[in-house]
């Protein structure tokens, strides 16, 4: 008899771009999935229910929002679902899944595996935000049944805390990467027109608003740089920018593209893939880039300190513009013989660190030791 898991999370972008490889790697074992999140925003999450025959839950929520009572909602919603359905196991990903999943099973005992794949924005910025989700940490992950972070930085807070023992937390590093679709694409280091790309959220913890401080001085003293910003603004993150500021600094040299479909043929095109974020689970966008054999630029923080090193690309100071157009400029005078080793270094930390297979195994030998 298969085994029933509902996995839980907060967008179907999330579900399509960053839990699909796993959705795969559950249905080739013999699990029956639902999905649960709190709205279809994409076509995707309907062509991959089809083709994995999973069962799809809608159970709206707003991301942000601290009310009370709509979380106390929330909480009673999930625990009718967790109630009238006999899951083996459940697997949450992001905040407000983590907390309130994990609290309304507290009065069923499910096994659970909570996923934390990040902070959140307000974490380090709110000291009210962040005591509060401490608290809620603590009461909602007691209970858990094993707990997975994205970086060891992360691990370490949460067991220096106390939020969770060490003997039921486990480090796996990202979603994983398919190496064979995202495969290595040579690129010639023409000086004479050097593309930099970013890709993701338009918000400011993701460093935004430093990047494109930074290239509005790079483009001035070097005419052969151009910059281009892939995403859309989360307009239910407390760290998102404004129009404004997209609108007021669109140039021939910094372009903003909006939503990407296919991210790939956006990286082949760049030279560099470039980060600078206060804090990340781990950065998908450098893994991908990476395994493409792009050089990445990004800042010494958790989450991109991982993926990038002095073979495979440059390291900026967090929130720090002077520094960032220092590397940034020390990166376009380098050789087409350096960019060819910092390339092939990139791609074989995709392979052997961050490959699919590796990532994927390390999260089916959890759940199968947890359910079995």
């Amino acid at each position: 008899m298969k085994k029933k898991l509902i996995l839980f999370s907060n967008s179907s972008d999330n579900i399509v771009k960053l839990r699909k490889n796993l959705l795969l790697y559950l249905w080739v074992e013999k699990y029956d999935i639902t999905i649960c999140i709190p709205e279809i925003d994409n076509n995707e999450i309907i062509n991959l229910k089809n083709r994995y025959g999973f069962n799809l839950l809608i159970l709206k929520y707003h991301r942000s929002s601290l009310n009370i009572f709509s979380n106390f909602y929330y909480i009673y919603k999930t625990y009718k679902i967790l109630i009238k359905n006999n899951f083996d196991l459940i697997l949450t990903f992001t905040i407000k899944p983590n907390i309130l999943v994990s609290i309304a099973n507290i009065f069923i005992k499910k096994k659970i595996i909570n996923v934390i794949t990040g902070l959140g924005s307000s974490f380090f910025t709110n000291i009210f935000i962040k005591n509060l989700i401490i608290f809620l940490y603590k009461v909602s992950l007691s209970k858990s049944n094993s707990i997975i972070f994205q970086n060891y930085d992360d691990r370490d807070y949460f067991i220096n805390k106390k939020i969770v023992s060490i003997d039921k937390s486990y480090v796996i590093l990202g979603s994983g990467v398919d190496t064979k679709y995202y495969s290595y694409s040579y690129k010639k280091f023409d000086k004479k027109n050097i593309k930099f790309l970013y890709a993701g959220r338009l918000i400011k913890d993701k460093g935004v608003i430093e990047l494109i401080k930074t290239f509005k001085k790079i483009v001035n003293i070097n005419d052969n740089v151009k910059l281009t910003i892939a995403g859309k603004i989360d307009t239910e993150n407390p760290s998102k920018i404004e129009n404004d500021i997209i609108n007021n600094n669109k140039s021939n040299k910094i372009e903003f593209v909006g939503n990407i479909k296919n991210l790939k043929d956006l990286i082949i095109e760049s030279d560099f893939s470039v980060l600078l974020s206060y804090r990340e689970g781990l950065s998908n966008f450098l893994i991908e880039s990476a395994s493409v054999g792009r050089p990445l630029i990004t800042t010494n923080v958790p989450g991109c300190k991982e993926i990038v090193d002095n073979n495979n690309g440059f390291i900026c100071e967090k929130n720090n513009i002077r520094n960032a157009i220092d590397i940034i400029k020390k990166s376009t005078q380098i050789s087409d013989n350096k960019y060819q080793q910092m390339s092939i270094s990139s791609r074989k930390k995709a392979l052997e660190i961050f490959d699919n297979q590796i990532v994927l195994n390390k999260y089916l030998k959890i759940i199968n030791n947890i359910i079995s």
